[in-house]
Order: structure tokens, then C-alpha cells, then sequence
């Protein structure tokens, strides 16, 4: 990333002409190697001005050559290196503690921020004053006959759902005013997903203000294999058993019942392809089956585990 200071400057503080805030850009990573190109290439064109920005990329003690990738922008972001893998909560926590940036903006690895991401994010904070703003993800299918594809799409990262309904945003986007840091220290380092809900309710607990910014975007590519869609559909069931009480989400959901904001069902019925309407509707419900499994066990260890203490 250049640091070339002549670079386009960005928004300015909201009601004024005062000096850019200092944006820390976080990122996570762990055995990256596929995903990181396109990832460094789009923090690299960002509109925001080069020397208001600090990149720290947190590698979670990979196995691949993620960092054999990073070593020749040592220049231009920081590599907070974990000597064990601990989850991207953990590595996020990590590059806290490096963080300059009066802003914190948190990304992932296999994303592709918009140009003017930093911009967006920052000119929507700003405008709402202290806080956090959820920017939003959008997932596109390589292959739209694709029902993993269309799943990962629907479901993957449901941001503006998140967003509108819970009041919480993802860690894929999502920018936060560092003074929020006083009241939520961090991310709860014993998740492996979840903490993203858990750092944005402890948030909402202390009074800070929330609010959603559809322009200001990062892409992600879609889940290409049931198995992909599988794994991360344990992982968030594992999540749910800390974050919410147990069992108080052990219900199978039917796609037609779900609001609108998470899936739009009557635009699904028209799909005319009624194979892969079957499809789709068989990869939904096998996955449900899979998280149901997944949280049931989760619920069972947890209570097993407290009643040995």
C-alpha cells in the first residue's frame, strides 16, 4: 500500500473540515494463501488517504504460505503474528492491542472491500457520532444453478438482517469508534464464532449506538462445497450454545415462515427451475438437521461440563 499523501483524502469529520481520523484496518487471517491476493489488493486501492491508514493483519499461526505472501508489504501494514492458533476472536484481540486508529474498521481474509469501503464506513460513523456501523456483505454465485452457491448467497452472511433485526453486524464489516473500546474491551477469545454477536450486544448493554450502512460494502465469494457449508454450520451452532441460552434455539425454521429480510420466499417459489428448487430446499433442510445436531451436542457438553464443576 502506497503512502503516497497526495492520494484522494476522503470524508471529513461531519459538520466540519477537521483533520481525517486515523482508520486501523484488522484483519484476520489464517492459512490464507487463496484468499489474500485479492484481499491486499483491494485494501490497496482504497480512496481514503494512505497516511490515515494503518492495516494490521493478524496471522493466526498458519500453516500455509500466508506469510510468504505478506512479508513484501511489511512497508505498508503490520503483521501481528500469533505464536498458536486461537481463533479469529483471539487474533482480532491481538491487533487491538497494536491499534493506533481513533476508527477500527474489522474485515476478513476472503473479502474484497469497495474502494471507497474506509470512506463509507468512516462517513457513516461519523454521521451517527460514536459507536458501531455494520457495513454490508455482499455474496455473489459464481454460478446461480449452483444451490451451494445460491445457499451461501442467502444465508452465509445475512449482514442487513443482522443488522436490522438483532443489531448486531458481523465481523466481516464492520467499523467501530475506538472510544467504545472503553465500555467493550474486546472479543470473547473462548469463541470461535459468535463473538461478533457477543461484542455487539455487550455494546448495545452499555448504551452505544448501532446503525447499518449499505454503501459501504465488501464482497465475499460463495461456499463452493456442501461440506465447506457444513462446517460452518457447526461452528456457528458451537457459538450459539455460549452465546444463547441453551436449547432456546432447538427449532427446525421452514424456509416459507422466515421474515423477509432473511429470505424472500415468494421470490424463491418463482425460480423456474423446479429442480433446483428441490435442491435448494433439501440443502436447507439437511443443514438445519446439521446445525440442530451440532447445537443439541454443544448444549449437552455444556451442561455436562457444569454440572462437573
Amino acid at each position: 500500500m502506497s503512502k503516497d499523501t497526495d492520494a484522494p483524502t476522503g470524508p471529513h469529520p461531519a459538520g466540519g473540515g477537521g483533520p481525517l481520523p486515523l482508520v486501523t484496518v484488522i484483519v484476520p487471517v489464517f492459512n490464507g494463501q487463496a484468499t489474500l491476493p485479492a484481499l491486499l489488493e483491494s485494501l490497496a486501492a482504497q480512496d481514503y488517504r494512505r497516511d490515515r491508514l494503518q492495516v494490521l493483519i493478524a496471522d493466526d499461526a498458519s500453516t500455509d504460505r500466508t506469510l510468504a505472501l505478506l512479508e513484501p508489504h511489511r512497508g505498508t501494514m503490520e503483521i501481528v503474528r500469533q505464536p498458536v492458533n486461537g481463533g479469529s476472536y483471539a487474533a482480532r484481540n491481538a491487533a487491538l492491542s497494536r491499534a493506533r486508529g481513533e476508527v477500527l474498521a474489522f474485515t476478513d481474509a476472503d473479502c474484497r472491500p469497495d474502494a471507497d469501503w474506509v470512506s463509507s464506513g468512516v462517513r457513516a460513523l461519523q454521521a451517527q457520532g460514536s459507536g458501531l456501523v455494520a457495513g454490508a456483505v455482499a455474496i455473489e454465485p459464481v454460478d446461480r444453478r449452483s444451490a451451494v452457491q445460491r445457499y451461501d448467497q442467502a444465508f452465509g452472511i445475512q449482514q442487513a438482517f443482522f443488522a436490522r433485526r438483532q443489531r448486531f453486524g458481523a465481523t466481516a464489516n464492520l467499523f467501530v469508534d475506538r472510544r467504545v473500546l472503553d465500555k467493550v474491551p474486546g472479543f470473547d477469545e473462548r469463541l470461535r464464532s459468535g463473538g461478533d454477536k457477543a461484542f455487539c450486544d455487550a455494546s448495545a448493554a452499555a448504551g452505544l449506538p448501532f446503525s447499518y450502512a449499505p454503501d459501504c460494502r465488501v464482497r465475499h465469494a460463495p461456499r463452493k462445497s456442501l461440506r465447506e457449508l457444513a462446517v460452518k454450520q457447526a461452528r456457528v451452532a458451537v457459538g450459539h450454545v455460549r452465546i444463547f441460552p441453551c436449547w432456546s434455539r432447538y427449532r427446525l425454521v421452514p424456509l416459507s415462515t422466515m421474515p423477509g429480510e432473511s429470505f424472500d420466499h415468494a421470490a424463491f417459489s418463482r425460480e423456474p427451475d423446479a429442480w433446483f428448487r428441490w435442491r435448494f430446499r433439501a440443502l436447507y433442510y439437511g443443514l438445519e438437521l446439521v446445525y440442530l445436531a451440532s447445537y443439541a451436542r454443544g448444549c449437552l457438553g455444556l451442561s455436562l461440563e457444569r454440572t462437573l464443576r
